[in-house]
């Protein structure tokens, strides 16, 4: 770090642009200071007074280069400010406090870099078609950065092999099995093929389970006569694959007049990308997963697990022993350890320490929380994380290996309060993330008018309705309603009561039918065809037609049916009647 002391004034580019783009009027810092490196102090004091916004590390570092300030010296600043706004570390008010300060003070040697507290646990819960979603939408944007706009050389390389190993893998097998060996340039052993990129893109393509290959079916029929301790008589044309002396594969003398097209590729390839060749790229890099519980979910598809892995009995033994015949070829299944969903993203958001993750977990609590997350649940505490005062760190049992969950990595989730077949929310899980409703918002809908129904309305009286019938967590998200501003006719209408919302009522109330017309306000509707769920009785005629004379079903003539009345979805009075009774009846005056 550069000593500012003789030179005082160095600061001043730096306040001038911070006047500027934040209208605030900055003292010099106090000569005592001037070791804290006057530029860093410049930009960092601006944001200290900005109390009612959190900027984000990228616009803070757009800041210092426009101040002509050290990156890394704001960097540090910067977090040690939200340090600071999240109760951290203490005051700052009056300018940079030299016992708080990341920096020493009279020499150039930084200290431990601040811990970061950028990240979130939080679960968006509440009834169907709230805007859960819709919102888990919105918030994908901030872990959708803009992709680099130059591709450093290494990675251009890299995707320009990755191109022309998915050219290769389309071919048929023993094709990509010679481009192997043809790329290699020597006989090799069945097991050095199978680890070659084209045979594994080859394996990605038709299995995304991790099926191995049966190689050994390709290498035996496209291989010569005769080769010892291979029994199999059966080949297929052409032959191209052969042994040496040591039971090594290699490729016949005339394998390039049947191979030409992909050993073309090969050696494009090997050659590399011309100096003009440019990748697609994305405009957005996806710094996030999404994943959905559910009751069938665990730990090995969430951290880590065993996996069974299909191979040849021969691909177990001994790469150089002997074929019997066929029936050595016979499938034998062993498991691998796979990384889960989690365990990658992590593993993603420690290599980008500067950018913002997140794990998407949609219905988190049809899940076994302590089964799927298991000792991770401990870690995802807001101290526990990477480089926190408190952080810890876990031995995986299938891995052994020590695993902790970074910084930079939110963990957001959505609940549906309405889903009854759910078991209590896990209260670890409960007490680690913080949690935000998503009621019906009824303002969404003000502008939406069917004739003269008037959605917002319509859906409060329906959820008011429901509200006092079962509870505030079985009301109608107003999503279901959203449809109706393209396309605002009676007859979507209809569709959108008949297909979802009256369905909806159903469940809500197992088939209650008396319940779900006073939901429905069909009790108040003084027409019969206005009512959407109607009421029949039951004569004693209707019991004998049904039962004959001897029945022991007693008084069942009294008793009630209900009935959908498909007619009513296409009378405007019918829905009006549902919020305003009155004015549907001097509709029909």
């Amino acid at each position: 770090m550069n000593d500012n002391t003789a030179n005082p004034f160095r600061h001043q580019p730096a306040m001038t642009f911070a006047n500027g783009a934040h209208g605030i009027t900055l003292n010099p810092p106090p000569p005592q200071q001037a070791g804290h490196c006057m530029d860093v102090w410049v930009v960092c004091e601006s944001l200290r007074q900005a109390e009612d916004t959190l900027p984000t590390k990228a616009q803070v570092l757009a800041d210092a280069r426009l101040a002509q300030s050290n990156r890394n010296n704001v960097e540090q600043e910067y977090y040690r400010w939200r340090r600071w706004r999240s109760g951290g570390i203490s005051s700052l008010s009056g300018g940079v406090n030299p016992a708080d300060s990341v920096f020493h003070t009279g020499d150039n040697n930084m200290e431990k870099p601040p811990k970061k507290i950028p990240f979130t646990n939080t679960i968006y819960y509440g009834p169907p078609g709230t805007g859960k979603t819709h919102k888990i939408s919105g918030l994908l944007e901030k872990y959708s950065p803009p992709a680099p706009a130059n591709i450093e050389e290494e990675e251009r390389i890299r995707l320009w092999q990755q191109k022309c190993i998915e050219e290769i893998a389309k071919m048929e097998w023993w094709k990509v099995i010679a481009a192997a060996l043809f790329d290699m340039d020597r006989s090799a052993a069945k097991r050095e093929i199978a680890n070659h990129p084209f045979i594994k893109g080859k394996t990605a393509i038709e299995d995304k389970e991790l099926k191995h290959p049966l190689m050994q079916s390709a290498l035996v029929l496209h291989a010569t006569d005769n080769l010892e301790g291979i029994t199999t008589k059966r080949r297929n044309k052409p032959t191209v694959f052969t042994r040496d002396t040591e039971r090594k594969w290699l490729l016949t003398n005339d394998a390039r007049q049947y191979c030409d097209d992909v050993f073309q590729l090969v050696e494009r390839y090997q050659k590399g990308p011309s100096a003009d060749w440019q990748p697609v790229t994305p405009n957005k890099l996806k710094n996030y997963e999404i994943v959905t519980f559910h009751q069938s979910y665990g730990y090995e598809e969430f951290v880590e697990g065993l996996r069974p892995v299909i191979m040849e009995g021969s691909e177990i033994a001994d790469d150089d022993g002997d074929e019997a015949g066929e029936d050595s070829r016979a499938e034998v299944v062993h498991y691998e350890i796979r990384d889960g969903i989690f365990k990658r993203l992590c593993k993603k958001a420690r290599n980008n320490p500067d950018d913002d993750f997140a794990i998407i977990i949609d219905e988190i609590n049809r899940g076994n929380i302590s089964k799927i997350f298991g000792e991770l649940i401990t870690l995802i505490e807001a101290d526990k994380r990477e480089g926190m005062e408190n952080a810890i760190s876990v031995k995986l049992p299938y891995s052994g290996e020590d695993f902790s969950i970074p910084q930079n990595i939110d963990i957001i989730g959505t609940m549906n309060t309405a889903d009854r077949s759910l078991a209590v929310l896990d209260t670890a899980l409960r007490r680690r993330f913080a949690f935000v409703e998503m009621m019906p918002d009824y303002k969404v809908l003000k502008d939406i008018t069917v004739d003269s129904i008037k959605m917002d309305e319509l859906l409060r009286r329906l959820n008011e309705r429901i509200e006092v019938l079962y509870d505030r967590d079985h009301m109608i998200g107003h999503a279901y309603f959203i449809p109706l501003r393209d396309q605002p006719t009676p007859e979507h209408l209809e569709q959108i009561f008949q297909q979802r919302i009256i369905p909806l009522l159903q469940e809500y109330f197992f088939d209650d039918w008396e319940k779900i017309r006073l939901v429905l306000g069909d009790n108040q509707k003084a027409k019969e065809e206005h009512q959407f769920i109607k009421c029949e009785e039951n004569t004693a005629g209707e019991a004998k037609r049904l039962f004959g004379d001897k029945h022991p079903l007693g008084d069942y003539g009294i008793k009630q049916r209900y009935v959908i009345n498909k007619n009513a979805f296409r009378e405007i009075e019918a829905y009006l009647g549902i919020y305003q009774p009155s004015a549907a009846q001097a509709g029909n005056t």
